[in-house]
């Protein structure tokens, strides 16, 4: 038996197929700043996503949280039917674009999850648990952890901080911010 070597001339040879395009490419608005590292994390996730799945049109609205305008512009924006899809964090008028009925995706600061979207969670109870982890590892005998009382995320990943420490019979001390305005001058004003 004779086995025939495949020609690396033949037709189609080194050319990529040509990926089929869509009748409509989809607009998704980006209401994401890019000024925390988990939010450029996240749109380079999503820059990722469409390239392999793509393309997409993106609309990149970076909040201005105190710009009445650029509220506005983004409202007209989903009102014209020029947004397919939204891909954002929390912003303040969320609930005009779950009404809207525009598919959307959240990942959510304030609160858990956010009815009626898609939502991205982060599970904060492993960030905690790695967390002590890691200073378990380096042997230390003082823990503490820092967060804000007022938020779920923080409260999450203390409660399982404190409770991986203590499982290795050490004290978890928690620090409480202040909520004195004075405290805080006091703080900010501190010398190095």
């Amino acid at each position: 038996m004779q086995l025939k070597k495949r020609s690396k001339t033949g037709p189609g040879v080194g050319r990529r197929k040509a990926r089929r395009q869509p009748a409509h490419q989809p607009r998704v608005m980006l209401l994401i700043a890019p000024s925390r590292a988990f939010d450029r994390g996240l749109l380079r996730g999503v820059a990722r996503y469409a390239r392999l799945h793509g393309p997409w049109t993106f609309l990149r609205e970076p909040p201005h949280y105190r710009d009445i305008a650029w509220k506005q512009k983004v409202s007209d924006r989903l009102r014209s039917g020029a947004v397919d899809a939204v891909i954002m964090r929390e912003p303040e008028r969320i609930e005009e674009i779950t009404q809207m009925g525009i598919p959307a995706i959240c990942a959510p600061i304030t609160r858990r999850t956010v009815d009626g979207l898609v939502n991205i969670i982060t599970d904060n109870e492993s960030v905690g648990v790695l967390g002590a982890q890691h200073l378990l590892g380096r042997r230390f005998i003082h823990y503490a952890f820092c967060g804000f009382s007022d938020i779920y995320w923080s409260r999450a990943r203390q409660d399982a901080f404190c409770s991986r420490i203590e499982q290795d019979s050490h004290t978890c001390h928690v620090y409480k911010q202040s909520d004195s305005a004075r405290t805080q001058r006091l703080w900010e004003n501190e010398l190095p």
